[in-house]
């Protein structure tokens, strides 16, 4: 029986030093908690105040060929993607010649067919009468001369006729019914199809665009910028360019032009600008003409800055301002503020790091 009471006597102490220290636990745990959740302490970071614009990655190069002559595509020899070469076979035509033209050339043929029977006769009439010395040498040089520019006239009217009528000259190896790579690069658009008419390129038409050939060498972002932020952005700066179709992969870059002249976008006037990427070339394949993308770079920047999370703050007309533990109350403080990443504002006057902000006061005023 004793035996018993001893073990509750045992159990019961030992119940109620357990709930002591639980309670004690608890006291230093919520002292603690509430310590934490009551105040926070400014911190001394760097914070950059940085500017966003959105635009397209193009390459540095793009090239639309066109043909010199009008007709009909016959074949065409590259895909979209596709590779190319300076001097690679693009497409061939089947010219239409145009009638005035025809025409013209056929009398062009008969004007120096005529000349040349002309000049023929009157070289065959010298000849004889220098033979029988009748004229001087130097005349019979003159007719000489003649009938070989006849005969040179007459070959220029016919490959002239061929030109007209077939699109190329064999003599000169001139061969412009096939239309040729201007550069290297890859195909990007071909907008027309076999059987498809086009119009030539001349003064007074631009001609129809044949395949867009781009030298994806070198990668621009293209985007534009307000007046505003037009003084934070110089040749050379560097700024951050994030792909959306590469999952938001960054890549580095530099600006390599902005337009001297703005243009009015919505009652905003904006200036044309591009960077150049700066990546090697293993990474340019990842790279298509036309991807949408984000260029980022630094408006302002303060190191070593006094600073807490603009959240905290309040603000009454133009007076922004905390309250801090002051002893076993509360002081409000008036700021001076400076710049902001979106989450940390800068405390240029009114802070020192040691001082505790009290956040209870701050969602008692929302």
């Amino acid at each position: 029986m004793k035996l018993s009471k001893k073990k509750y006597w045992i159990s019961g102490l030992v119940l109620i030093l357990v709930c002591v220290g639980a309670y004690k636990k608890f006291i230093n745990s919520d002292g603690d908690k509430d310590e934490k959740d009551l105040y926070i302490q400014p911190s001394v970071r760097t914070i950059e105040n940085k500017q966003i614009l959105s635009g397209k990655l193009v390459s540095s190069k793009e090239v639309n060929l066109k043909s010199e002559l009008g007709g009909v595509i016959e074949a065409i020899y590259v895909s979209v993607g596709d590779e190319v070469k300076k001097g690679q076979a693009i497409a061939k035509l089947r010219t239409l010649p145009d009638p005035k033209m025809s025409q013209e050339a056929e009398r062009q043929i008969s004007v120096a067919h005529t000349n040349l029977e002309r000049v023929r006769a009157n070289y065959e009439r010298n000849k004889t009468l220098y033979e029988k010395d009748v004229i001087a040498k130097q005349d019979l040089e003159v007719s000489v001369q003649e009938y070989k520019l006849a005969e040179t006239d007459l070959r220029n009217a016919n490959e002239n006729k061929k030109i007209v009528t077939q699109g190329f000259s064999r003599k000169n190896g001139f061969v412009s019914d096939v239309v040729y790579s201007t550069t290297d690069g890859i195909v990007l658009d071909i907008p027309v199809k076999t059987g498809a008419t086009i119009m030539n390129r001349n003064n007074f038409n631009e001609g129809t665009t044949i395949a867009t050939i781009a030298d994806m060498n070198q990668i621009l972002f293209k985007g534009q910028i307000n007046e505003r932020d037009l003084s934070k952005l110089d040749l050379g700066k560097k700024m951050l360019i994030r792909v959306n179709a590469l999952r938001n992969q960054t890549f580095e870059s530099e600006v390599v032009k902005i337009s001297p002249k703005g243009v009015d976008v919505g009652g905003i006037t904006r200036f044309d600008i591009e960077a150049k990427l700066l990546v090697s070339a293993v990474d340019l394949y990842k790279f298509k003409s036309g991807f949408t993308a984000s260029a980022e770079f630094v408006v302002d920047r303060v190191s070593n800055a006094i600073s807490v999370e603009e959240k905290y703050i309040r603000y009454k007309e133009d007076t922004s301002y905390v309250y801090i533990k002051s002893g076993e109350s509360k002081k409000r403080i008036i700021l001076e503020t400076g710049i902001s990443d979106g989450q940390y504002i800068e405390i240029i006057k009114g802070l020192r790091k040691e001082d505790k902000v009290m956040k209870e006061e701050m969602e008692a005023e929302k």
